[in-house]
């Protein structure tokens, strides 16, 4: 199921120009969006995922998972990170993702990037 959910993710954000627009390619042509963790050398900004399951729902096979989306931008670019996240939370909210905690924008305290973190919650039964 978490492959269902990363492929919808990545499908929906990769479909939006804002989101390419914002996010851009690296120096191969590919959209800087990683599983977990950016490539190493790449330069901001890009966007990294997970997906966990929470909980099993029902003795059906329902289950309940959370995405977090995790975002970095040079120390310059608050504002574009602002629009990042509020453009993730449009994108995903409309193709069955809850957006379930409040975004947090922050300064990394080793090289001053600004960092970011949006979190959703997907729920699949057994046949989704």
């Amino acid at each position: 199921m978490e492959l269902q959910i990363i492929d919808l993710l990545i499908t929906t954000l990769k479909a939006s120009p804002a989101f390419v627009s914002i996010v851009g390619n690296d120096s191969d042509g590919n959209l800087k969006l990683f599983p977990l963790l950016g490539d190493e050398g790449t330069t901001e900004p890009y966007v990294n995922y997970r997906v966990d399951e929470i909980e099993q729902l029902s003795k059906d096979g329902g289950r309940s998972f959370m995405v977090t989306l995790g975002f970095a931008f040079d120390s310059k670019s608050y504002l574009k990170a602002l629009e990042l996240k509020g453009l993730l939370e449009t994108l995903l909210t409309a193709v069955d993702f809850e957006y379930i905690v409040p975004g947090v924008i922050d300064t990394d305290p080793d090289d001053q990037r600004i960092v970011g973190s949006v979190f959703f919650e997907t729920m699949r039964s057994q046949n989704n």
